[in-house]
């Protein structure tokens, strides 16, 4: 009874740990073990004291159950009880739970071993080579660093383009809403595509001002379509755009079948996906 008990208290404490190597065997009070030992002889009248495992101890495998004790002292018996050396891991009753998070930890800790090996030595083997082949290393790294500019400027610029094909639907279609005698300030035009669009991420908005909205200025500009015209609004002058009567009723009138949606979800509909900044 005194060894299964230690084997379950054992048990219990190697679930704690997310690997068993070089795991080492824990002690645990008399009291503890001697309640264990209680509860398995199922009753009160039967229980076990500390005393009774001491002088059990003789009697005991000496390589699988060890104890250490002091002198009984005013609180009792003071003395520690565990498994000995010669218990093998795969004698715990370990639940099947447990195992598997021990052997995903275990699993884990080899893989980030692993990494980190791999990770070292290599550093280690381009730090070999930088200083054995300085001139080759610097004009590797030159390369590198010309491709990976390349490669974010490719990037920004295909951003650029597509922000620029949904922007000038939206201009369209939100000049297209207004009244024959109304014509939409320029900036708050922008204002409005840019926060509809990016109304969570503060970075890409301002990016929209900084490079896409002068392109639509551009491309609106050249558009004979739009009129353009100074006006003044409450004593400041701003640019007004208005699409012509006719260009106006032909784009309600696709938009009315179906060839366009409109308003703020078409713009975010249509937009890149929003992160928040």
């Amino acid at each position: 009874k005194v060894e299964e008990v230690l084997l379950d208290l054992t048990a219990a404490d190697a679930c704690r740990w997310w690997s068993l190597d070089n795991y080492i065997y824990p002690t645990f009070g008399l009291w503890a073990v001697a309640d264990g030992v209680s509860k398995q002889m199922n009753g009160d009248d039967e229980s076990i004291s500390p005393e009774t495992l001491q002088w059990l101890l003789p009697v005991l495998d000496s390589s699988r159950v060890i104890m250490q004790s002091a002198p009984a002292t005013n609180i009792g018996i003071i003395g520690v009880m565990g498994l000995g050396s010669a218990v093998p891991l795969a004698e715990l009753p370990i639940p099947f739970t447990c195992m598997l998070r021990i052997g995903t930890g275990e699993l884990m800790v080899s893989l980030l071993s692993c990494s980190f090996t791999f990770a070292w030595n290599t550093a280690k083997s381009t730090l070999f080579f930088a200083i054995h082949h300085p001139f080759v290393s610097f004009a590797l790294l030159c390369v590198a660093s010309i491709a990976n500019l390349f490669r974010k400027r490719r990037q920004r610029r295909d951003k650029i383009k597509d922000y620029l094909n949904i922007t000038l639907n939206e201009v369209y279609d939100r000049l297209a809403e207004y009244e024959d005698n109304d014509s939409y300030p320029n900036i708050h035009l922008r204002d409005d595509i840019g926060r509809d669009m990016f109304h969570l991420n503060t970075r890409e908005r301002f990016f929209f001002y900084d490079h896409v909205w002068p392109l639509v200025v551009r491309d609106i500009n050249s558009d004979n379509r739009v009129k353009k015209a100074l006006k003044e609004v409450d004593g400041k002058k701003m640019l007004h755009w208005q699409m012509d009567g006719q260009t106006k009723r032909s784009r309600k009138g696709r938009r009315s079948r179906g060839g366009f949606a409109s308003g703020v979800e078409s713009v975010q509909s249509k937009s890149p996906t929003q992160r928040e900044s």
